[in-house]
Formats: structure tokens, C-alpha cells, sequence
């Protein structure tokens, strides 16, 4: 690694830490500026660039112990939909369905994929309408895997993506696969499969993975389902 490369790294990962603004990382972050400076000032640009890895890894960790809870989350995004209005006001509830899921309040998360179902015809030509029927679905059959009703989840699974339709979000990072997990792991390939190959002509940018899935479920194996934004 070159000494410019190295102070890019530097650079960068010295302004993350700071916009973090707490000072146990700031201190970190100066303990590995003042040990990769001395190093490359001795030329070793070996110990150099394995304590620029070990400061990567420190900032890491502090901002995932920084990083909200989910049930913060979902409050700063219900703080976000309540003070919008119109098209905003769509756009904010397209994702609280599974904010709320994810914080464990299955009740509320029932009631905002009612209204993000009701809310979803009136703004048919959005760009973010595909991106609401898919979540409001997939939500919906989470919820009925939490029900124990495999019946309800496979249903539900092949409406996310039939009632879904190309959105910058899914045609380019692909669709959360959380029900699909569920459901493979509750033995139901044939309906993941169905649901799989209904994604190809949505999820065009997948680089191969539907096909790789495809092939490895007849096969008898269980794949990792992620998108790309690893969800």
C-alpha cells in the first residue's frame, strides 16, 4: 500500500470518527494516527497498513455500538412520516411496515401494511409504489409465519412479487428475502422457487444469484437468500 493510499485511508476514516463525536473514538482514532505516522515515517509501510486495518476495524465496532437500536429506528422514522404530507408522507410509510416488524411490535406493523396497501393505489405512478406492494406483503406474510400459518406466508410470498412491480430499488439491489428465509427453512421450496423465478423479470441486476439459488434448491441445498443490500 502506498503512503498516499495510506493517508486517504487516514483521512477518511479520521473524519467518520470525528462526525461520530464521541471522545473515546476520537482518542482511538489519535493513538492510530500517531502509530501509523511514526511507521511510515520509519518506512515500515507494513506495520503502517496493519494498524490502518486494525483502525478500520475499531471504527467498526463504535459505530455499530452507536448505530440506533430498531425500536429507535422505528420511532425516528414514525417521527418522519408524521411530519410529512403527500407523496413524502407514501414514501416514509413504504417503510415502516418492517421497521416495526423488526422492532418486535408485530401489532403496528399490522396496521401500517394495512395502510401502506390503502395508501399504495393512490400513488400508482410513483416511483416507489413496487417498493410499497413488495413490503407491505412480505410484512404481512412475516407476520403469519409468526402466526404459525404457512398458508397465509406462501400466499402472501408470491403476492409481494405479483402485485410488485420494477423499481430502482428492486431491479437493482433486489427484494428483501426475509419470508422467503422463513419459508425455506420451514421446508416450503416449491413456493420459494415460484417466488425466485417471479423475481428475474423484476430483479434484473441479481449478477446471477437467482439462478445460483435456482439451481442449488432443486438441488437439495439451502442457499443464503440476500439482496444485495445483504437483507
Amino acid at each position: 500500500m502506498t503512503k498516499r493510499l495510506l493517508f486517504i485511508f487516514l483521512l477518511a476514516a479520521s473524519a467518520a470518527i470525528l462526525s461520530a463525536q464521541t471522545a473515546n473514538i476520537n482518542t482511538t482514532v489519535a493513538q492510530f494516527q500517531q502509530g501509523i505516522t511514526a511507521a511510515m515515517n520509519g518506512g515500515d509501510l507494513r506495520k503502517a497498513r496493519d494498524l490502518a486495518n486494525q483502525m478500520s476495524s475499531a471504527l467498526t465496532q463504535q459505530l455499530v455500538l452507536l448505530a440506533p437500536t430498531q425500536q429507535q429506528r422505528l420511532e425516528q422514522l414514525e417521527t418522519s412520516y408524521a411530519g410529512s404530507s403527500g407523496r413524502a408522507h407514501f414514501r416514509w410509510l413504504v417503510r415502516l411496515p418492517r421497521a416495526a416488524f423488526d422492532a418486535g411490535q408485530f401489532s403496528k406493523a399490522a396496521a401500517y401494511v394495512d395502510d401502506l396497501l390503502q395508501m399504495a393505489p393512490n400513488y400508482s405512478t410513483d416511483v416507489a409504489t413496487g417498493d410499497a406492494y413488495f413490503e407491505a406483503y412480505t410484512v404481512r406474510g412475516r407476520l403469519c409465519v409468526s402466526n404459525n400459518d404457512v398458508s397465509c406466508a406462501k400466499q402472501a410470498l408470491l403476492a409481494s412479487i405479483e402485485q410488485a412491480k420494477p423499481s430502482p430499488m428492486l431491479t437493482n439491489l433486489g427484494p428483501y428475502m426475509g419470508l422467503a428465509r422463513d419459508l425455506l427453512a420451514l421446508g416450503q421450496r416449491d413456493v420459494v422457487l415460484q417466488f425466485l423465478t417471479e423475481c428475474k423479470p423484476i430483479w434484473t441486476q441479481d449478477r446471477g444469484a437467482l439462478d445460483h439459488w435456482i439451481a442449488e434448491i432443486r438441488g437439495g441445498g439451502d442457499p443464503i437468500l440476500k439482496s444485495r443490500l445483504n437483507n
